[in-house]
């Protein structure tokens, strides 16, 4: 993988007392507060931009947010957030990540907010905010040029009134590796600024000089200072997660009814939530369905019928009719009731929400209750036939 000649790890952009999941390294940039004077900043067009008529326009849609630890001996990380809907923030991923309770402000309300998802590999994730934003911010349709001014609003250092830092975009394929307390994470497709990003502005909106979001700011390189003896983070190298990145992501988490567990990551990457309850003769069992339901949410209609056993794929009729029906639906919010496995075959009863999209593209929001019958064929589990009924909306 190709790596940035200065890159050597890149650390998320939250702030807190004593770290990000961790420690947070000294910072040696510089950020650019926007008051009510205009930037001189100019445009790749040769235009001068007017940054404090932008962020005043977008203050509304900003948030800042304070999250307790999941641990309670660990302090909890101030951060951004960007409302896109009335209800609904997008922020970092590493910003709720082993994060609870999350309070939200911004100039306009605040409240509490929960997590309907969240993606540590491409550091996104979405909120449900029990207040109504001021207003919204919109993705750029475009992405940008090298070369082109950004701006990124946040509250770095744990600030409490809004910063905006200017700068420009060096790149829109940054590559490199995110150390964090789930281990190294390899990112492609990022978007490099010259920004001077301190900590505080993670999750915060990256935004062109028309007020659209470009992208999510999610990290910064470090490098090694000979001046200081030690690894900082580099001045004025900022990475942000393009709309492009996520966009599938937070359309399929809106349709989320309930909190994700971010205190467990493991569980954001399940249907079945509870599947660490699951005993342990039927846990390989309730993994194999949980897989079938996960290739259904991606659309790996392949996969899936891979893993459904004869019976399984012939109440279902033909691969390409069962395809076609599936096409659009979405199982979320499993919980398991009871699994049993006894040698070569086992069985489960798991509620589960299934939201279906029409040709229409009408959506509807089931609850079910369903059996599902599996068997062991050569050490392999395989999913056969189902019986349950709807016991109502989501």
């Amino acid at each position: 993988m190709r790596r940035w000649a200065r890159l050597g790890t890149i650390t998320c952009l939250c702030a807190t007392l004593a770290g990000c999941s961790g420690s947070v390294l000294p910072t040696v940039t510089v950020t650019v507060t926007v008051t009510g004077a205009p930037s001189t900043a100019q445009a790749s067009a040769g235009g001068a931009v007017d940054w404090a008529s932008v962020v005043d326009r977008s203050r509304g849609a900003v948030f800042r947010i304070q999250t307790t630890n999941c641990s309670s001996s660990a302090p909890g990380v101030v951060a951004t957030g960007l409302a896109i809907d009335e209800h609904l923030l997008v922020t970092a991923a590493h910003v709720v990540e082993y994060q609870r309770g999350f309070q939200v402000s911004s100039d306009a309300s605040g409240g509490e907010a929960h997590v309907l998802g969240f993606d540590p590999r491409t550091d996104v994730a979405l909120l449900w905010l029990d207040t109504s934003a001021d207003s919204t911010l919109s993705f750029a349709e475009t992405p940008p040029k090298a070369g082109d001014q950004v701006a990124v609003l946040g509250f770095p250092q744990a600030a409490t009134d809004l910063q905006a830092a200017t700068g420009s975009v060096t790149s829109l394929d940054g590559t490199g590796t995110v150390t964090s307390d789930g281990g190294n994470i390899q990112r492609e497709g990022m978007l490099v600024t010259d920004l001077a990003t301190d900590p505080g502005y993670g999750g915060g909106p990256v935004l062109g000089s028309d007020g659209r979001v470009v992208g999510v700011a999610s990290s910064q390189a470090l490098a090694y200072s000979s001046s200081e003896g030690r690894v900082v983070p580099a001045q004025g190298t900022g990475y942000a997660v393009q709309p492009g990145e996520f966009a599938d992501l937070l359309e399929q988490w809106r349709t989320n009814t309930s909190a994700v567990n971010t205190c467990d990551p493991d569980s954001v990457n399940h249907v079945i939530k509870n599947l660490d309850t699951a005993p342990a003769g039927a846990a390989d069992a309730l993994e194999a369905l949980d897989a079938f339901w996960l290739a259904v949410n991606g659309a790996d209609f392949a996969g899936a019928w891979r893993r459904l056993n004869a019976r399984g794929q012939q109440v279902k009729g033909s691969f390409e009719r069962w395809s076609a029906k599936m096409a659009g639906a979405q199982y979320s919010d499993g919980y398991l009731e009871t699994a049993r496995a006894s040698g070569s075959s086992g069985s489960a009863t798991v509620v589960v929400n299934l939201t279906e999209s029409t040709s229409a593209g009408e959506t509807r929001c089931r609850v079910w209750r369903l059996t599902y019958a599996l068997t062991n064929e050569s050490g392999q589990w395989l999913v056969g036939p189902f019986s349950g009924r709807s016991i109502g909306r989501c």
